[in-house]
């Protein structure tokens, strides 16, 4: 499988200007990068690219590549060869993004300029598209309007994920059978508080996050290290499952309870 747009046919230099490299009239793909603000127009750019879940694909790109976020060389060499290997097997990209790509290459064949080929996907098929994991079994939804049109992106783009989609057909809301509700209002404190007794708290600067663990209530009798071990445990859990309920990164700092037992505190940071 290959694009059906070609690539250009040459890479504009570097100082070249942009009436060198377009004349009026032409019409040619471009790929909004920043919406408009106040007077400015949005930014475009030609270089099309069309991200996923662990890939971006570079349609007119000549070569492949590893984020730099990937520091770790012998990573790096790694990824590179699953992508050599992929690539040998299936041709350029992601088959996922491959079928992206050419879909949008078909509109364009009879498309006129100003068209809107692709816009990113609703948060209900980037769910499908993005949050699937081998633990996942279900995506469960109430809408047959949504559902239908799930069913038929993956039939069109990830037929492996279509077993995945289930229409709830229930009396009772979906959020409330879930406790749905209550998990958004949790994100949304700063104080989160755990079974156990104990709580987290959570502050939020332009820098960093940092998260507080309490044992509160929970003391237990004399010997304090089995529940201060224990809230720690259970702090460890909750603070990943915060995290992605509140979609936090950059620099986390986690406060826990001071541990004495080198194997109490070998455990919570495992």
């Amino acid at each position: 499988m290959s694009p059906i747009l070609p690539p250009p046919d040459r890479e504009p230099a570097r100082d070249e200007q942009i009436e060198q490299a377009f004349h009026d009239g032409q019409e040619i793909i471009v790929q909004v990068v920043k919406d408009s603000i106040g007077a400015k127009g949005s930014r475009l750019t030609p270089e099309i690219s069309i991200p996923s879940v662990y890939e971006v694909y570079l349609p007119y790109a000549r070569t492949s590549g590893v984020s730099q976020r990937t520091k770790h060389e012998r990573e790096r060499s790694r990824l590179r060869g699953c992508v050599e290997a992929f690539q040998k097997e299936h041709g350029t990209g992601a088959l996922f993004l491959l079928k992206l790509w050419n879909s949008i290459s078909q509109r364009y064949k009879t498309a006129k300029a100003k068209t809107l080929l692709h816009e990113d996907l609703p948060l209900s098929m980037r769910v499908l598209r993005d949050v699937h994991r081998a633990r996942v079994e279900k995506i469960r939804v109430d809408s047959r309007e949504t559902f239908a049109r799930l069913s038929k992106f993956a039939k069109e783009f990830a037929p492996e994920l279509a077993a995945l989609n289930e229409h709830y057909g229930g009396e009772r809301p979906l959020f409330d059978l879930y406790g749905v509700e209550d998990e958004i209002q949790k994100a949304l404190e700063r104080k989160v508080p755990l079974k156990s007794g104990g709580h987290l708290v959570f502050d939020q600067t332009e820098v960093m996050t940092t998260i507080d663990v309490n044992t509160g209530a929970f003391v237990g009798g004399r010997n304090l290290e089995e529940p201060i071990f224990k809230t720690n445990l259970e702090a460890a859990q909750a603070i990943a499952r915060q995290l992605r309920l509140r979609n936090l990164g950059g620099i986390i700092i986690i406060d826990f309870i001071d541990m004495r037992d080198a194997e109490h505190r070998k455990q919570v940071l495992q």
